[in-house]
């Protein structure tokens, strides 16, 4: 498996937490089809009991080729990231923000197809 990752702190102006994260994450040569490899991994998270808490939020989504999940719990930074495969690997786009003000799914997914469309 190879993994290149690129990562940037953007400060977004009015908000509470003023920087988000942002990883940008392309891997290749999985031993298996990279939409499997994702599909696993979400599945894997979204069984974690921690989702269940009062106040914790876990969303997933599906869009053609795009597969997103977002969760986080309160005074816990939260992910939002959305995937891309592409045979035996995957382009991924993940953004770090407070649960209360993670990025939506369309934002999050326009990002990743901007990515996919650079290579």
């Amino acid at each position: 498996m190879d993994v290149d990752h690129c990562s940037v702190e953007l400060s977004v102006p009015g908000q509470k937490e003023g920087i988000r994260v942002v990883d940008i994450t392309i891997v290749k040569n999985l031993p298996m089809d990279g939409g499997d490899a994702i599909r696993t991994r979400n599945a894997g998270t979204a069984r974690e009991r921690q989702w269940k808490g009062t106040g914790a939020r876990l969303e997933e989504k599906t869009v053609g080729n795009t597969i997103c999940i977002m969760y986080g719990r309160p005074g816990v930074v939260g992910h939002s990231i959305c995937s891309i495969p592409r045979a035996k690997g995957y382009v991924e786009v993940d953004v770090r923000a407070p649960v209360q003000e993670m990025v939506t799914f369309d934002v999050l997914r326009a990002l990743v197809e901007k990515a996919v469309n650079r290579l």
